[in-house]
């Protein structure tokens, strides 16, 4: 009998103590858990911050590319305004030539109304170029034209480092990614 109850209370104390070992391993697994709970909830708010700033970048991008466009468009227009100016400008000479040589000088010094309403026509075609119709003088070049060429050099060169910004950001955001799978992939009961 002395020995059954010995052998029971050994029994009872393993028991105890693996009951005791038990529960250390649960604690310590719920702390794991519960960390590793936390560090998704940091990860998911980093990948929401990156889409939040590729949404930007995007937005951003898009901008950039539209007034890149317009300052394309308008510079191209101020060229074809610059070259119908000079076209126009040897051609107001060419008949004024002409003119002088079947004219007297003296019915040429008095501007008649549509070679005044051409001349300012002719000046209000391109503003931004100081070309003179009444002297032989070549046409200035335009002011605008090389500051919409460093407009668009700038805007080129904005959209080149927000487009190396938005392959860094896709690139964090694929690795934190990868870190979360492999985690969940890592935890996982097998």
């Amino acid at each position: 009998m002395k020995g059954r109850a010995e052998k029971a209370l050994k029994k009872r104390r393993t028991a105890e103590a693996t009951t005791v070992r038990l529960d250390e391993q649960l604690k310590q697994c719920k702390w794991e858990l519960s960390s590793a709970n936390d560090m998704v909830l940091g990860r998911t708010n980093e990948v929401r911050t990156l889409e939040a700033l590729l949404r930007k970048a995007h937005r951003t991008e898009a901008t950039l590319r539209n007034d890149l466009a317009i300052c394309k468009t308008r510079l191209h227009s101020l060229q074809d305004e610059k070259k119908r100016s000079m076209a126009r400008s040897g051609i107001v000479r060419t008949r004024r030539h002409r003119l002088g040589n079947q004219v007297p000088i003296e019915m040429l010094l008095t501007d008649s109304s549509d070679d005044e309403d051409q001349d300012n026509q002719v000046k209000e075609q391109c503003i931004h170029c100081l070309a003179s119709t009444k002297d032989q003088s070549p046409c200035s070049p335009c002011s605008e034209c090389p500051q919409l060429k460093d407009k668009i050099h700038q805007l080129q060169q904005k959209l080149r480092r927000l487009r190396s910004l938005h392959a860094t950001e896709l690139n964090a955001q694929a690795s934190v990614l990868d870190a979360l799978l492999q985690r969940r992939n890592d935890s996982r009961p097998r």
